[in-house]
């Protein structure tokens, strides 16, 4: 009797149907009982690596597309950061005042600000900017011009097809590589170059996603290896004695025959029964190969640590609570998103104000941050500092022996922050009745005011009563 027939000979009396194995291909196999197979790579052949010359395409394709670690933290800072608008601000004897729109220089730049490109917003431009950041290191816009030397448009460059063309003192300019292979020069007072620091390249920066690459390749091949551990139900499934001696053959027939029975989550901890004299030698893993299977998560926390994300944020896993969630939020925006979002704002600004010709000393581009609910504590607790000093800058205003300007000078505020402070304390000093008052004559809320409010309702008062 063959191998063929005693592994498929009548069991108890009834006859049992099976097909002929599929053929097996490398270390792939698939059945009709499983059309999914459970190790994906082929023998021989090597998935995508991260690791080595990191360009958009290949980030994309060995790291995006296959690390969910990697996805979701960058995904997550860049999306928080373009989440911030940049604007304009202005000096006044006041302090910094947002710049409005309008028909001179500056007023021309807050609306490039606004609409910075035909199909592009901010916002876009931004969150593209923070991937290729964090992909290679360095982030490049093309400041499209008009012919005065006004920029027109701001449209991102792919990092992988531009370079710096070097000399001995500096830079003169970036060679350029379009989708068709040809090669152009743009001038260095075209392109706006944001990059990462190298201290071996004072010219081209230094990839964080090059440094976490071996770690995302660990992880990738932690999750091979993971689900071919549950393909297999969490162990090997052990070695299959047959009677007598097998040839090669018999032997690759055989082991058709298990896999088609018990490979994949569908033969998952299932028996396998055939007739024959047989014997069933299961294995187990040790500790150790357990362990491994827990990698992940220390693969995990290195990119993340890269990319200054806290890994809480991207795995949210039994650990996570309301307020470590809040305080990891806290810590990802001034630790990493406010630095990295003044860094661009600060050389955005360099380039966009000398194409306006505006003086940099009067004018400048800011991240507004106003409005981003992780850091209102911090403003909250700035604002009670503020009010703190303010109870002292009323006092001085009071006496009448010194100037606004001085008092600001005097307690290390702005006089527009002074001025909004001493309003904030003028109408929490009043009586209720005095309270209930303004807030019917004016129908608003006094505690709702911002200080800014504040400072206009006291304006309006002494207006009234002048």
């Amino acid at each position: 009797m063959n191998l063929w027939e005693r592994m498929n000979r009548p069991l108890w009396g009834r006859e049992e149907k099976s097909e002929q194995p599929h053929e097996v291909k490398g270390v792939t196999i698939t059945t009709e009982s499983n059309n999914a197979p459970y190790i994906p790579v082929a023998a021989g052949v090597r998935p995508p690596s991260l690791s080595g010359n990191i360009t958009l395409s290949r980030a994309v394709s060995a790291g995006l597309e296959q690390s969910s670690w990697l996805q979701t933290a960058l995904t997550k800072k860049a999306r928080a950061a373009a989440s911030v608008p940049l604007m304009l601000e202005h000096r006044s004897r006041k302090g910094w005042i947002r710049q409005e729109g309008g028909k001179d220089p500056a007023g021309l730049l807050v609306g490039l600000l606004a609409t910075p490109h035909p199909h592009l917003s901010m916002q876009d431009i931004l969150e593209r900017m923070v991937m290729h950041l964090e992909i290679t290191g360095n982030a490049l816009l093309h400041r499209v011009k008009t012919s005065d030397g006004r920029t027109l448009e701001l449209e991102p460059i792919d990092p992988s097809t531009i370079k710096p063309k070097r000399t001995d003192l500096w830079i003169t300019g970036y060679e350029y590589r379009d989708r068709r292979g040809k090669l152009h020069t743009l001038p260095l007072n075209e392109v706006s170059h944001f990059m990462y620091q190298n201290p071996a390249d004072l010219h081209w920066g230094l990839s964080p996603a090059k440094s976490a690459a071996l770690a995302v390749d660990t992880d990738l091949e932690a999750q091979r290896w993971n689900r071919s551990v549950i393909g297999g139900g969490a162990r090997p499934a052990g070695v299959v004695l047959l009677d007598g001696a097998l040839d090669e053959d018999e032997q690759q027939l055989a082991y058709d025959q298990v896999n088609a029975q018990i490979s994949g989550a569908s033969g998952a901890s299932r028996f396998m029964v055939f007739g024959g004299a047989t014997k069933v030698e299961s294995f187990g893993w040790n500790s150790a190969e357990m362990d491994f299977l827990a990698g992940r998560k220390f693969s995990r926390d290195e990119i993340c640590a890269v990319l200054g994300v806290p890994s809480i944020l991207v795995s949210q896993g039994q650990d996570a609570t309301y307020s470590n969630m809040e305080a990891a939020k806290r810590h990802l925006w001034e630790d990493t998103l406010v630095p990295l979002l003044q860094d661009i704002a600060s050389t955005l600004g360099k380039d966009l104000l000398a194409d306006f010709q505006l003086d940099p000393k009067k004018y400048r581009i800011v991240p507004d941050l106003t409005n981003v609910p992780a850091l209102r504590e911090n403003e909250a607790t700035r604002l009670k500092n503020i009010s703190t000093q303010a109870g002292a800058a009323a006092l001085l205003l009071r006496g009448g022996q010194f100037t606004p300007e001085s008092i600001a000078e005097a307690v290390g505020l702005n006089l527009v922050t002074v001025e909004q402070a001493v309003a904030v304390t003028a109408l929490k000093s009043l009586s209720p009745a005095a309270r209930a008052h303004l807030e019917v004559k004016h129908a608003l809320e006094l505690d709702e005011l911002t200080p800014a409010q504040c400072m206009n309702l006291v304006r309006r008062i002494k207006e009234e009563t002048a």
